[in-house]
């Protein structure tokens, strides 16, 4: 727990020192990929705290079903900062010719997207997902990207399925 509040003021701290001087109440959406899962606590964290006010910025934060549906809103500019989007997805999104640029990252790489099956599952290792299907969490997410990566590396005749956010949508803060 206290590995997660260190994150999570370093995080804020990050988020307040990139955004730099902003000028009285400025205005900003951030849209933030799947409330209070790992580092996207961050923002609404630092603003409960006040951190965000204390620099002059109003923040108008949108939770999303995962990093394709934050990369969308930061391309379509509903908002002006995309977070947890995760780096797989972000890179995917860049080498396609999305106006967008990364500004900071607490994760780094696709250490945190994972699959796993039940313990008394067949599957034991990824050519064993032959002919099976393996959910991701939306289009142009990490887990999306990185499940195509698997798929390709390994050769194995996997069914993506993106399942979404299960979810019900959280009230704002």
């Amino acid at each position: 727990m206290a590995l997660r509040s260190n994150i999570a003021v370093l995080g804020t701290a990050l988020f307040a020192l990139i955004v730099g001087h902003a000028h009285a109440q400025d205005a900003m959406t951030v849209a933030v990929g799947g409330r209070g899962i790992g580092e996207s606590c961050v923002t609404e964290i630092g603003w409960h705290a006040g951190i965000f006010a204390r620099h002059g910025l109003k923040l108008d934060i949108v939770y999303t079903d995962g990093g394709g549906e934050t990369q969308q809103a930061v391309v379509s500019n509903s908002a002006q900062i995309g977070v947890t989007s995760g780096l797989l997805g972000a890179f995917s999104l860049y080498s396609k010719g999305a106006p967008v640029r990364i500004i900071g990252a607490s994760y780094t790489g696709g250490r945190q997207v994972f699959w796993y099956v039940p313990a008394s599952s067949s599957i034991k290792q990824p050519r064993d997902l032959d002919g099976k299907t393996v959910a991701y969490s939306n289009n142009s997410s990490a887990s999306q990207v990185g499940l195509l990566a698997l798929q390709k590396h390994f050769k194995v005749a996997l069914k993506p399925t993106p399942t979404g956010n299960a979810l019900p949508p959280s009230p704002r803060p």
